[in-house]
């Protein structure tokens, strides 16, 4: 599993979760799909997913069946802040691959 965004600094179940979401913004998905994409055990979404919803972090959008869907929710001011440290730490990730490029082909 690839680590991006608030992975690479809070490297727990939370950070994946919504890195997901962040990076997913615009589709809803069940919490099995979310543990599944995420890389986040079954259980793991189950137990931190009150806390998501606590502080609004996330949104409940429709029902499918018996699968209830949501999404990150885009307009919390802690959404917001977050997305744009993850933005970031992206950023600051590829230009130190780019340095770690230009050096190995300068060699």
């Amino acid at each position: 599993m690839q680590e991006n965004g608030l992975v690479k600094v809070f490297n727990n179940a939370v950070a994946r979760i919504l890195d997901f979401l962040l990076i997913h913004e615009g589709w809803d998905y069940s919490k099995s799909q979310i543990a599944e994409y995420s890389g986040v055990a079954y259980k793991t979404v189950y137990d931190v997913w009150p806390v998501l919803e606590k502080y609004g972090l996330v949104k409940h959008t429709r029902n499918v069946g018996r699968s209830k869907m949501y999404k990150i929710n885009s307009q919390n001011k802690i959404v917001k802040t977050m997305k744009k440290m993850q933005a970031l730490i992206m950023l600051q990730s590829l230009e130190a691959r780019e340095k770690k490029a230009v050096k190995i082909m300068a060699k």
